[in-house]
């Protein structure tokens, strides 16, 4: 009896905090947004807006591909519009093994060159964007530890709020702040935190749907609330499980780009 009047009093506390008793922890909550099921194989266009401090704003166009393949994950991006960017590539290899970090490479037709992306550059903005390369990657929710803050409402939609920090010394981010929907583990919101622990950067979705009877966010925006800019993109035309050949996959296809 005695146990009994325990366990409800620190159900109690829980509760008061915002968290139910018997909730899942950060870490199982943000294992199931890993997890979650986004296809076989991928292609989009989207439609990628950037805004300057000032508000000008200069619009791109790009097409990628994805495919899920043993021990992980590739993609490739091809910017098609405007002309002065039209052509610039991105490959990526993302890995399901714990600790090891995405290849990444980056041909820009002006130069004829393909580049690859040090860890060391990981930091930097991709293509005068407010997502860093980085933010491209796959980052394995074992590489954080995730704290279970509580529920709160985004747009009437309940979420989870998590609470995630790096466990190596010297990652970009001090942490991320994550609401992820209930209903489908997407993230509505993510506030990204510099070494400082001071908020940079505010990523906002819009609301999830289904396509193919898979759930999805189409726009997304980057704020970088200390420099005053942001990034918005809206992705169109997204397809599942198309037959993409790994050859599609490969630094040859990335300087042919991908096509619409």
């Amino acid at each position: 009896f005695i146990k009994k009047i325990f366990l409800f009093m620190v159900c109690a506390v829980l509760m008061s905090a915002g968290i139910a008793c018997g909730e899942m922890s950060g870490l199982e909550i943000m294992q199931k947004v890993d997890d979650r099921d986004d296809g076989d194989t991928r292609k989009s266009t989207a439609e990628m807006i950037l805004i300057s401090k000032s508000g000008k704003k200069r619009v791109r166009e790009t097409v990628a591909i994805t495919k899920d393949v043993p021990g992980g994950e590739k993609s490739i991006s091809t910017f098609v519009k405007p002309a002065d960017v039209a052509g610039t590539s991105f490959l990526q290899y993302s890995y399901d093994e714990i600790g090891k970090d995405d290849d990444q490479w980056l041909y820009l037709p002006s130069l004829k060159k393909v580049k690859r992306i040090s860890a060391s550059s990981k930091g930097d903005y991709f293509m005068g964007t407010e997502f860093t390369y980085d933010d491209l990657g796959d980052r394995k929710p074992e590489e954080d530890n995730h704290k279970l803050l509580g529920t709160e409402n985004i747009r009437d939609r309940e979420c989870y709020k998590v609470l995630s920090t790096p466990k190596e010394e010297d990652y970009m981010y001090s942490k991320k702040i994550q609401w992820i929907d209930k209903d489908n583990y997407l993230p509505l919101k993510v506030e990204f935190y510099d070494e400082d622990e001071e908020l940079l950067k505010i990523m906002t979705t819009s609301d999830p749907e289904t396509v193919d009877n898979i759930w999805v966010t189409k726009d997304f925006e980057m704020k970088n609330v200390q420099k005053g800019r942001a990034t918005i993109i809206k992705t169109r035309d997204i397809q599942f499980n198309l037959p993409f050949k790994d050859g599609m996959f490969t630094q040859r296809m990335l300087k042919k780009g991908i096509k619409k």
